[in-house]
């Protein structure tokens, strides 16, 4: 069990939730031979891991030194007083007592230090010390050095404390014995920081990766965070708060039918090093719906998995830049008989970037399961830091701003780029069906502007019908008889209050129709099998929720004209003819006019 499993030792003083890859972790700790540096998100239990791996050193390994540093001597007392509580649970001294042979007895225990009658050691110090970065090391030798969270967000703000928390680390080198480890854990929070810099061996575990936090909770704290914390917390990113390019954060969709019939891209030598990056992108009306993926990998060792993302998406052509490799990854990928749009770059990057991409950005939404990492490269969430010296650099004629953008955004502009400005080959995904027998016109089945569809070709004169696909329905496989019954709707339940009720698909989607009233569809409604009695229930319902958002949830007598009012994302001002949004957490109840003239006031800046 200790070698294989000291998770178990865990689980018996009551850290229930420890799970596989804490039992990697703790393993790691105990028996590497290497120094690590372990990075993971908030609510990962990687502390509580530590003070786990930190009394097994104590109970199990009593010769080992052990030294333990956090950010301040108030940090390191409650992660001593946790490993004094483990070393007290009977279940825990009993396992020790079967190992070792004899029962073990706490002879010190401080807020600092901890040591047992086990200790044998040569140099008198006690098993386990634990100190702040600001106290002296003048004078200690260890065998085994914990580090956790020297790095937080002081090192953000201050480059004076990241250049103190650098010495301490360095410091750490000399304290260490022969054969000696430093295990590192904590979060990165600058390009500059001890992490960044310094820690070797770097594993890196975000709420994505790890399995631990439900989407909900993912969601619930980015919500309630700031975007630069829940990056920094949460993603592992170093995120600026000002002055950056994208200073929202990104949307996601579980959704991969939207990606469908899209296009992708696949930027070769990404940033100039052996770096993939794939996107895949489909437009919607006004939403674009990305998939990202990057390789620290050469293009050569990643194509057949990229090309799989391609294929399970369904996005084809594969858009390649041939300024870099004359046409090589395009040749390469036709030789796959895969579809290719081979282009060559002229447009200046930054161009891009400060039109089409701050332009699109509140209408792109990420597909659920896209790297991290790819999304970091694209905000470029420490973009003014990491520039500085670039910024220099240009000043002195040494780099063009296209170089250094370059660097931060190929992949993504170029995905936008192509998904906006370039039209798909429509004709080349123009399938025939057959003879309609009602009306003898051919049925083709094809890429439309709202997506796949089925289309039932004009008479003389008259306009052609129309049908989108089903969801599960793809062009390449969809039979005459399957598309026929598609034309079915528009489908007509009958008059209501003398005019028609109608249910149909539109551009958003399903709907019902009542004169000038529209109301979607919802998830589990079917339009080709919509009941009246429901189309009536989902026009009432929606007649309710525009009653709703009319009425004003406040006014004041200050103003007539200024009222709050209910939207779809949350209480707003509306005022003269212009809507502002209310910041987050705002109370309706308790707001005054004189705080919504400030939020007014501050929108206009």
């Amino acid at each position: 069990m200790l070698r294989d499993e000291p998770v178990r030792l865990g689980h018996m003083v009551g850290f229930d939730k420890l799970g596989p890859l804490h039992n990697a972790w703790l393993k790691k700790m105990l028996y590497g031979r290497d120094d690590m540096t372990l990075l993971a998100h908030r609510l990962s239990y990687k502390t509580t891991d530590v003070a786990v791996a930190l009394a097994i050193y104590v109970a199990f390994l009593p010769r080992v030194s052990t030294l333990f540093l956090r950010k301040t001597d108030t940090d390191v007392k409650e992660i001593i007083h946790q490993v004094h509580k483990i070393l007290l649970r009977e279940e825990f001294a009993h396992v020790a007592h079967v190992v070792m042979g004899a029962p073990y007895e706490i002879t010190t225990a401080t807020a600092t230090e901890i040591d047992t009658s086990y200790n044998s050691g040569p140099r008198g110090q006690s098993q386990l010390l634990g100190i702040g970065i600001g106290g002296s090391l003048t004078g200690k030798h260890y065998d085994r050095i914990f580090t956790d969270d020297i790095v937080n967000m002081s090192d953000r703000k201050s480059r004076a404390e990241r250049e103190r928390t650098k010495l301490v680390y360095q410091e750490l080198q000399n304290i260490r014995t022969h054969g000696g480890r430093i295990i590192n854990t904590g979060t990165p929070w600058h390009k500059e920081d001890a992490i960044s810099q310094l820690m070797p061996n770097v594993e890196s575990f975000d709420c994505y990766s790890t399995g631990i936090m439900p989407t909900e909770l993912i969601e619930e704290k980015r919500r309630n965070m700031s975007p630069s914390l829940f990056a920094a917390n949460y993603e592992l990113r170093h995120i600026a708060s000002e002055n950056a390019l994208f200073d929202t954060p990104p949307t996601f969709t579980t959704a991969r039918e939207l990606l469908r019939d899209g296009i992708a891209h696949i930027d070769a030598a990404y940033g100039g090093e052996d770096y993939t990056a794939l996107t895949c992108g489909k437009r919607r009306g006004d939403t674009l719906y990305l998939y990202g993926r990057l390789w620290q990998k050469h293009v050569d060792t990643v194509l057949d998995a990229a090309l799989h993302e391609c294929a399970d998406l369904m996005c084809a052509p594969v858009y390649v830049e041939t300024n870099g490799d004359k046409g090589y990854l395009g040749r390469e990928i036709r030789a796959r008989n895969i579809p290719v749009r081979a282009y060559a770059e002229k447009m200046n990057k930054y161009t891009k970037i400060s039109t089409y991409l701050r332009k699109w950005w509140g209408n792109i939404v990420f597909l659920q399961g896209t790297d991290p990492a790819y999304i970091a490269q694209i905000m470029d969430y420490n973009f003014t830091a990491s520039v500085e010296k670039e910024f220099d650099q240009i000043a002195n004629g040494e780099m063009t701003w296209d170089e250094m953008i370059m660097h931060f955004y190929s992949p993504f502009h170029t995905m936008v780029d192509r998904a906006i400005e370039t039209q798909t080959d429509k004709n080349s995904q123009i399938r025939e069906l057959g003879i309609d027998p009602a009306s003898g016109k051919m049925v083709k089945a094809r890429i439309g502007r709202y997506g796949p569809m089925v289309e039932l070709e004009s008479a003389d004169g008259q306009k052609g019908q129309f049908a989108s696909l089903k969801k599960g329905q793809l062009i390449e496989s969809i039979s005459l008889e399957e598309a026929l019954e598609l034309f079915a709707l528009p489908r007509n339940l009958g008059d209501l209050d003398g005019e028609a009720l109608m249910v149909g698909v539109g551009k958003f989607g399903p709907y019902v129709r009542h004169g000038k009233t529209f109301a979607s569809l919802g998830k589990g409604d079917d339009p080709y099998t919509l009941t009246r009695e429901r189309a009536e229930e989902l026009l009432a319902e929606n007649l309710q929720k525009q009653r709703a958002a009319s009425t004003p949830l406040r006014t004041f007598a200050e103003d007539g004209d200024m009222v709050i009012k209910s939207g779809m994302y949350g209480p707003y001002i509306a005022y003269k003819g212009k809507n502002y949004r209310l910041p987050k957490g705002t109370k309706i109840e308790t707001i005054s006019y004189n705080d919504c003239q400030k939020v007014i006031a501050k929108s206009k800046k």
